[in-house]
């Protein structure tokens, strides 16, 4: 069995999306699912802060974090 260790920029992301998370979803996710469908805003919300495309290089419109722990 292989010991995941994190760095401190890991707990900065998990807490920046835990963070993002409790604001922008979680006040909204019974209206959401009551509509069936998510607020199309969420998704450039998620962009600007850099939490889409993790594992795209940038060269495709990712940030190439070279994300290999499914974060």
């Amino acid at each position: 069995m292989q010991t995941v260790r994190f760095t401190a920029e890991h707990h900065i992301f998990r807490d920046t999306l835990r963070a993002f998370i409790q604001k922008e979803i979680t006040p909204y996710i019974d209206d959401w699912e009551n509509r069936g469908e998510i607020d199309r805003n969420i998704w450039k919300k998620m962009g600007d802060m850099g939490l889409m495309g993790l594992n795209m290089p940038e060269d495709y419109g990712g940030v190439d974090r070279g994300c290999k722990l499914n974060c």
